[in-house]
């Protein structure tokens, strides 16, 4: 699926085998650079450990973009993406668990704030969430 984004044309497809590395070195880069302003260091440090090790390569459960391409339309691109696919499946609505520094992108795209949260991102290294919810009617 292709989304425009001002002069970008961005295609958003399936993680390909062999890529798994790269998207968690764009992870670490996005919650090293730009999430570390919202978290203390103990929270930074396990959400994004290193060095980067076949066991978290396996643990992928999440998406991020690169901080260069941060505010460019890529995030937005592959939520339409995902919203998309939730509607051919029938879905209703999406919920999510928004870090605190993504909670003011998922407002952008009509996301709403349901309740306050934590996910326990290592053993005894609490990380502040918020639920948020957007219907898909």
């Amino acid at each position: 699926m292709f989304w425009e984004c001002g002069r970008m044309r961005i295609s958003v497809r399936p993680m390909r085998s062999g890529e798994a590395r790269r998207f968690l070195e764009i992870h670490h880069d996005a919650v090293r650079g730009i999430a570390a302003k919202d978290y203390p260091a103990a929270v930074i440090d396990a959400w994004a450990p290193l060095p980067i090790t076949d066991q978290a390569v396996e643990r992928l459960r999440a998406c991020y973009v690169a901080p260069a391409a941060a505010r460019r339309g890529v995030g937005a691109a592959l939520v339409a993406e995902i919203e998309r696919i939730a509607r051919v499946h029938g879905l209703a609505d999406l919920r999510l668990e928004s870090s605190l520094t993504a909670t003011p992108f998922y407002a952008a795209l009509g996301y709403i704030a349901v309740k306050p949260g934590a996910l326990f991102i290592a053993p005894g290294v609490p990380m502040t969430t918020l639920e948020m919810r957007k219907l898909l009617a």
